[in-house]
């Protein structure tokens, strides 16, 4: 799709009623804090469930849910157990599905939609899902080193484009053998994909890089800059990412702004490890600030993460009220507003999946 088409999408999801939204984005902020469906085994799926590397949805299989006039959707687990949500077929050879809510319709008419490589309408993919820096609710795998090389990811990517076709690329990587190596490999890629679909948007998402790097990415092809600065506190950062800097993050976010453009970069603020909403909305000021469009995402725990995080920060963590979402999803539309900021005119990564988060422009 090209970018005038995309943009018009986006407009005519801006023209959305807002009580229209309000309806959807509560159903999806109750999905996203569940963060799980029941499936009964044996259900016949239309796709195959994703199983991604890297990101709040990489400790077991998912699936992408779209629902209401304007298919709004959301990436939730899937479960054989128990859950108070359940998938459920609404009738035998259909495609279409119901979600029930302690066993009583929730949701009617909705869709399991494919995602190209993790991400609807998008190659999102890690070069590297082996990473040493040791973020506590990261599910990154510490001793499987993928090792491939730049010409087997643009393969990959460019056979996928002949055989699916897709709208964008995102690039992010863990970083096994240091911030270098992680560079190397991405610029690669980076301009080899951009040789071999000169008009598809690629969007990256490196850790802290130095400015150099970031020019050289921008030289190789890369349109959007992603650098996650994790949590809305030094505090509660420097409990959960012991191994990273956040003042180096907040460094490369600032020239990252110079290099790609306000509007062009993006950063993840976690929510559900102990941080008030006061906290949270400060930092995604700051970041607006400075011309960073921050996405808020609450915490998705699992068996890999919660012992870690809950010892290291001494309390209960995740997201419980899914009041909490739509709340803060309300003030960050205001400060976005102010700052001339806008998550729709993304056209990679996270602001363009919006499975993951509510994202402003799209759920409200």
């Amino acid at each position: 799709m090209e970018g005038g088409a995309l943009y018009g999408c986006m407009a005519r999801r801006a023209a959305r009623p807002k009580k229209e939204l309000a309806v959807w984005s509560k159903k999806k902020a109750e999905l996203i804090v569940e963060g799980e469906v029941h499936v009964d085994k044996g259900t016949p799926l239309p796709v195959f469930p994703i199983k991604s590397s890297g990101g709040p949805t990489s400790s077991r299989p998912h699936l992408v849910l779209a629902f209401g006039p304007e298919g709004t959707r959301v990436k939730v687990a899937m479960t054989s157990s128990k859950s108070r949500f359940e998938l459920r077929r609404t009738k035998e050879g259909s495609d279409e599905f119901i979600i029930l809510k302690n066993g009583k319709p929730f949701i009617e008419k909705v869709s399991v939609i494919p995602a190209v490589m993790h991400a609807p309408e998008q190659a999102f993919i890690n070069l590297e899902p082996t990473c040493d820096r040791g973020c506590l609710f990261c599910s990154a795998d510490t001793e499987r080193d993928l090792g491939w090389t730049a010409a087997r990811w643009i393969k990959l990517i460019v056979e996928t484009f002949r055989n699916k076709s897709f709208d964008a690329v995102a690039i992010t990587a863990g970083m096994p053998h240091g911030t270098q190596s992680m560079v190397d490999l991405m610029i690669d890629v980076v301009a080899g994909v951009r040789y071999a679909l000169p008009i598809i948007p690629i969007g990256i998402e490196p850790n802290a890089v130095s400015r150099e790097a970031l020019e050289m990415l921008k030289a190789a092809g890369a349109d959007e800059l992603k650098v996650n600065v994790q949590t809305a506190t030094v505090k509660i950062f420097k409990k959960v990412c012991p191994r990273l800097d956040r003042a180096d993050i907040l460094r490369c976010l600032r020239d990252g702004v110079e290099v790609f453009g306000p509007g062009n970069v993006a950063s993840n603020v976690i929510i559900g490890l102990g941080e008030t909403d006061t906290q949270v909305l400060k930092c995604v000021k700051d970041l607006a600030a400075m011309g960073i469009v921050a996405n808020i995402r609450a915490l998705r725990v699992n068996d890999a993460n919660i012992k870690k995080l809950e010892k290291a920060l001494g309390k209960k963590v995740g997201v419980k009220d899914p009041e909490r979402l739509i709340r803060l999803m309300n003030e960050q539309a205001k400060i976005f507003a102010k700052r001339g900021l806008d998550p729709r005119f993304f056209r990679t990564m996270c602001h363009r999946c919006a499975c993951c988060d509510l994202t402003v422009g799209r759920d409200k």
